[in-house]
């Protein structure tokens, strides 16, 4: 059960930093709206990609990486609900230019679960 929860977040993650690859410099703007510095653009997509390879690649260390991805996923949920509870709702481009509506309570709620599949994949 571990190893395919490991495999769902390495496709979320490859997912969500492909896609803000092919947002170009609307990826860094999309942070500048959701009061980040831009400057964590590029650095975020490499973790998202990092990370994605190495839950596929590694599984011996599949506790450890998979745990890296929970603690980027809490990093990204409390910027998300700090974001939703001072009212401020861009876009999030979680999934790059897919991701156009404005933020909700959904992308927590999406984060959490992913949050349950990690703590899956680290606990197996």
């Amino acid at each position: 059960m571990g190893a395919a929860a490991a495999l769902v977040l390495a496709v979320v993650f490859a997912w969500s930093g492909v896609a803000k690859i092919f947002m170009g410099s609307r990826w860094p703007e999309s942070l500048r709206r959701l009061e980040l510095p831009v400057q964590l653009a590029w650095p975020v997509v490499g973790c998202e990609l990092v990370l994605s390879m190495a839950l596929v690649l590694l599984d011996v260390q599949r506790r450890w990486v998979a745990s890296g991805a929970a603690v980027l996923l809490v990093a990204m949920t409390l910027v998300l609900v700090d974001r939703l509870r001072r009212g401020v709702r861009p876009a999030c481009a979680c999934f790059g230019g897919s991701s156009v509506r404005p933020l909700s309570w959904r992308e927590p709620v999406r984060n959490f679960a992913l949050l349950a599949v990690a703590f899956v994949a680290i606990l197996s």
